[in-house]
């Protein structure tokens, strides 16, 4: 019985690592992507910010500045975004190592159950041999 509990918590616990891993991939993907946009906005800006210098018009350079500071704005936001993400999956990293050390400890506990219980059959044994 007890190695039966055992087993099925070493299931949960590989179960657990696996979708740890799938999750981790998953996170960074979505950082790669929001990198790659980052790095797009980055030269969206820099394109707008040579034209400017290029360009004389006061018209144009108004609406090119209007342009700037709506794509400055968006990357501000995907900073941000980005910072939010990356707390939250140190969160979630934390909430699976102590899951992780939970299922552990318990695992500890049972193999010290098994123990004793295998002490206390051959205990039993010998009695039963000395009588």
């Amino acid at each position: 019985r007890t190695r039966d509990k055992l087993d099925r918590l070493n299931r949960e616990l590989v179960k657990r690592e696996r979708e740890r891993e799938i999750e981790r991939g998953l996170r960074e993907k979505a950082e790669r992507e929001r990198d790659e946009l980052a790095r797009v906005q980055e030269r969206k800006v820099y394109r707008l910010k040579e034209r400017m210098a290029r360009e004389k018009e006061s018209d144009r350079t108004r609406e090119l500045k209007l342009e700037l500071e709506a794509l400055e704005k968006e990357r501000e936001k995907l900073d941000e975004e980005r910072k939010r993400e990356q707390r939250r999956a140190e969160e979630e990293l934390e909430r699976a190592e102590r899951e992780r050390n939970k299922v552990e400890k318990e695992m500890e506990k049972l193999a010290r159950e098994k123990d004793k219980l295998e002490e206390e059959r051959a205990r039993a044994e010998r009695e039963a041999e000395r009588r």
